[in-house]
C-alpha cells in the first residue's frame, strides 16, 4: 500500500516484537491489543492544548503533554467497536499491567502512556538515520551499531517496567480496584512488586482463601498489602489474620 503525502505527515508509532509474545496479555486477547493499538494512536505527540464542549459546562480546555489524549467511555467504545462497560474495563486492564495511567473526571479521561518519551526517542533516532550522509560507509556503520543499541536498550527498558501477566486465578475486576486504590494512594506497584503480590496470592490460595474477598478486604481498607481474611474460631470471627507482607 502506497501512503499518501498526507499520511506520512500525521506520523507513526513502533509496536514492539514482544507485545506478540506467547505470554503477553495482547496474544492473548486481541480485542484488548486493538484498543491498545487506539491508544498510541490517539497519544499527543507535542504539549498542546484540547478544547471540547460538556453539556451544562460549555467549552472546557485541558492542556496535554506528550503521550496524553482526553476520552469518554462512550466515545471510545465507538472508536473501537465494543460495548462500553467492557471497553472500560480493557482500558483499567491496560492500567493495571502498567501500560497507561488514567485520571478520571464526570465527563472525561486524561489518558497517560507511560514511558511515551521511549517512543518518541526512537523516532528522533528514525529521522536522524535517515539524514545521514550514506556516502560515509565508516560512519554509517557505527551510527547504525549505535541506533540499534539505543533500540535494544529501549525495548529492555519497556519489558522491565511494563510487562506484567495476570495469572487466570486471580480475578481481573478485584485486581483492577485493588491497582485503582494504589494508584490512588500514590504508590502505584512496580511490576516485580505485582509479581511478589501474586505470588503472595497464591500462597492465600493454596491456604483456602478467596482471592476476591483478599482484594477486597485490601481495598476496603486501604491497604497496600494483601492478607489473610477473618476466619471463624469456635463460632466467633477472630482478628484478621495480618501477614508481614507488605510491597
Amino acid at each position: 500500500m502506497e501512503l499518501s503525502t498526507e499520511d506520512r505527515q500525521n506520523g507513526w508509532f513502533p509496536y514492539w516484537r514482544c507485545w506478540m509474545r506467547d505470554d503477553s496479555i495482547f496474544s492473548l486477547d486481541a480485542n484488548l491489543n486493538n484498543l491498545w493499538v487506539w491508544c498510541l494512536s490517539k497519544a499527543s505527540h507535542t504539549e498542546r492544548s484540547w478544547d471540547f464542549i460538556v453539556k451544562g459546562k460549555g467549552k472546557i480546555y485541558v492542556n496535554l503533554l506528550p503521550g496524553q489524549f482526553v476520552c469518554g467511555r462512550n466515545s471510545m467504545a465507538k472508536a473501537v467497536n465494543a460495548n462500553p462497560s467492557t471497553t472500560w474495563k480493557r482500558l483499567k486492564m491496560l492500567e493495571s499491567h502498567g501500560f497507561i495511567d488514567i485520571k478520571s473526571d464526570k465527563k472525561y479521561s486524561v489518558v497517560t502512556i507511560i514511558n511515551w518519551k521511549s517512543y518518541k526517542s526512537l523516532s528522533v533516532e528514525k529521522k536522524q538515520e535517515r539524514g545521514q550522509d550514506i556516502d560515509d560507509e565508516r560512519g554509517q556503520v557505527q551510527d547504525t551499531k549505535k541506533n540499534v543499541k539505543n533500540v535494544k536498550n529501549v525495548k529492555n527498558d519497556k519489558k522491565q517496567k511494563a510487562i506484567f501477566v495476570l495469572p487466570s486465578f486471580v480475578p481481573d475486576e478485584q485486581w483492577a480496584h485493588f491497582i485503582e486504590m494504589r494508584n490512588k494512594s500514590k504508590s502505584m506497584p512496580t511490576v516485580h512488586a505485582k509479581e511478589l503480590l501474586v505470588k503472595k496470592l497464591k500462597s492465600l490460595k493454596n491456604d483456602g482463601e478467596d482471592i476476591r474477598e483478599v482484594l477486597n478486604q485490601s481495598v476496603l481498607n486501604n491497604w497496600k498489602g494483601v492478607f489473610a481474611c477473618s476466619i471463624k474460631n469456635n463460632g466467633s470471627k477472630s482478628k484478621t489474620k495480618e501477614i508481614n507482607w507488605k510491597i
